[in-house]
């Protein structure tokens, strides 16, 4: 494949992952099966990134399956990421490019 094709297939696969675990964390909220302390101080969690590094971690299969290679996790940023654009933009790139070496 490509590079161009494999960054758009990558890309697309990482969003759907990423969209599937976002929706499965509402669901638990609505649900009101989070942790009873995470919910009484809500607004704590406002300086915290919208995608968590651990929630990044566990699309690395995403990546491992497109790149056909295992991934190094040294390459999500500590903390996670303030958007689903910014993670693309800064992770999908530094995984081809930590794959062409």
């Amino acid at each position: 494949m490509a590079h161009k094709e494999l960054k758009a297939e990558l890309e697309r696969r990482v969003r759907e992952a990423l969209a599937e675990k976002l929706r499965d964390w509402d669901e638990l909220v609505r649900e009101g099966t989070t942790n009873e302390v995470a919910r009484e101080h809500a607004d704590a969690w406002g300086s915290m990134p919208v995608i968590d590094s651990k929630v990044v971690v566990e699309l690395v299969p995403v990546f491992e399956d497109v790149l056909g290679c295992d991934f190094d996790l040294k390459l999500i940023r500590s903390g996670g990421y303030d958007s689903e654009d910014e993670l693309v933009a800064e992770l999908i790139p530094a995984a081809l490019e930590a794959t062409a070496q």
